[in-house]
């Protein structure tokens, strides 16, 4: 046997620094808009949202990429380059009005930062600051409403845009 024997090798393994994810630059451009004229009405509530913009309703379920997902509707309003908000209905077995410690019961490195208490058409809604990898910085208003749960999210630059909107909700 002429082959040399192979010297045992260490292995280090090396934990490889990934780049921070940038968020789309879509979402750091302030979100122009107009008077609130055009009408949504969806399952169980509607809304005034702005000419220029478009409401696309789909409904969510568990997928090849994460089986563990939720099932639920995400109505997109966004204008013609994508920016807007999104608002993801779920189904939900609790009563209780959604606080910072229910959200990270279940999401514990959630960002739920300044949050606020504030009225939906009478709903006790949690607004609130954080982040996401799309959006960046967010601006978010959660709420329950006749067992399901309103999560309503958009880039932090959509914010007065989310709050004008959310001023002309009404439940159904």
């Amino acid at each position: 046997n002429d082959e040399p024997e192979e010297e045992p090798v260490d292995e280090e393994i090396v934990e490889e620094e990934l780049p921070p994810v940038e968020p789309d630059a879509i979402f750091k451009e302030p979100v122009s808009y107009s008077a609130l004229k055009q009408s949504y009405s969806g399952p169980g509530f509607a809304f005034k949202y702005s000419d220029g913009f478009k409401v696309l309703a789909t409904t969510v379920s568990p997928s090849e990429v994460d089986p563990d997902g939720v099932t639920g509707e995400m109505v997109t309003v966004e204008n013609a380059k994508g920016s807007g908000f999104q608002i993801f209905i779920l189904s939900w077995d609790e009563s209780d009005p959604i606080t910072p410690e229910r959200i990270w019961q279940d999401m514990p490195d959630a960002d739920v930062l300044d949050p606020k208490n504030a009225d939906l058409d009478g709903s006790k809604t949690l607004v609130f600051n954080g982040y996401d990898e799309d959006f960046g910085e967010t601006f978010e208003a959660w709420t329950v409403y006749k067992g399901k749960l309103y999560q309503i999210t958009g880039p932090k630059t959509a914010e007065k845009l989310m709050i004008e909107t959310l001023e002309t909700w009404r439940w159904k």
